[in-house]
């Protein structure tokens, strides 16, 4: 109000500043910024967990821990587990963030299996932000992607096991993160698709999720693929030489139902003990995803040699049957 007065004054007009005040709106501040401005300036730096909470056939309960980052939508790789206690859940964000990589926030409800992160999340310099009780739509946006889940997927297949809903919900975060288009993204998937080229080429139909939802490709574009399957092997192979590792080889067989490829990589390590967070380590860099098995093979124990097998995010050439480098 002083403002104004003053300003009038400057402009010549003779004015009290009760006269001023009488007529100037006046507007109350918020003390702090909203829900939503906190979420629109750090959506960058969030990270929003939840639980879910599947029945099997055996009439058991399952849990699964659901991490999205909040940028692309990206899921980080589930766990599952059917006791979801606080040293789980703990151990599971030291394994899905690396020290290079974590967050900055950190958003979830008031489960009681989160009891142990705050110290754990405090450790990695993640601020906690906990939800306010019974206010799911502080937490939307994994709210959103359990639903997309269960309607998607969940309501259309049957569980019997730990390890079998591990395998579907890594099937439906890959099509989700690679293929599934989202309306808040321009209508384009969390790992951004390119845009074919109109040609002749004819437009096919690449399975997902064993059936339940296709990706529709370019012939072209999906032949070209192969070079990118090929670039990513190369890839890892360097970063394997780099974290001291051998690289023995490697062979990447087509997945001709999703139209994906699984690689066997077989690594041996020159010091015992140290070769799986090294082949971790190696993965990460090269941009791979974590390994979905790993085993031994014939070397006895100290673990000096490993087999890892991962999922190439990227459509591998039905002529591509079998590729070793």
């Amino acid at each position: 109000m002083e403002f104004q007065h003053a300003q009038l004054l400057k402009l010549g007009m003779e004015v009290s500043q009760a006269t001023v005040a009488k007529y100037v709106s006046r507007s109350t501040p918020p003390p702090s910024q909203s829900w939503r401005t906190f979420l629109a300036n750090h959506v960058g730096q969030i990270v929003a967990a939840d639980f879910l909470v599947v029945p099997t056939a055996t009439c058991r309960l399952l849990f699964v821990l659901v991490l999205l980052a909040r940028d692309r939508r990206r899921i980080v790789p589930v766990a599952v587990t059917s006791h979801p206690t606080a040293a789980w859940t703990a151990q599971q964000f030291r394994e899905a963030f690396p020290w290079d990589q974590a967050p900055r926030y950190l958003i979830h409800d008031r489960d009681l299996a989160f009891q142990a992160v705050a110290a754990t999340a405090k450790a990695m310099g993640i601020e906690v932000v906990r939800t306010a009780p019974r206010s799911p739509w502080q937490n939307a946006y994994v709210e959103r992607f359990i639903v997309s889940l269960r309607r998607e997927c969940l309501d259309h297949v049957i569980v019997l096991n730990a390890a079998g809903l591990r395998t579907i919900v890594t099937s439906y975060v890959a099509y989700y993160t690679n293929a599934r288009t989202h309306l808040s993204l321009s209508k384009d998937s969390p790992t951004s698709r390119p845009i074919s080229p109109v040609g002749n080429e004819p437009v096919i139909a690449i399975p997902e999720v064993g059936g339940l939802h296709h990706r529709y490709e370019r012939r072209a574009a999906y032949s070209a693929s192969s070079d990118l399957l090929h670039d990513r092997l190369q890839r890892l192979s360097r970063s394997i030489r780099a974290h001291r590792l051998t690289w023995r080889g490697a062979r990447a067989a087509t997945v001709r139902k999703s139209g994906g490829a699984f690689v066997d990589v077989v690594i041996v390590g020159r010091k015992a003990g140290t070769i799986v967070p090294a082949a971790w380590a190696a993965m990460r860099q090269a941009h791979w995803s974590r390994p979905t098995e790993f085993s031994a093979g014939t070397t006895p124990f100290p673990l000096r040699q490993l087999r890892l097998a991962a999922r190439v995010p990227f459509i591998a050439d039905r002529r591509l049957c079998h590729h070793d480098l």
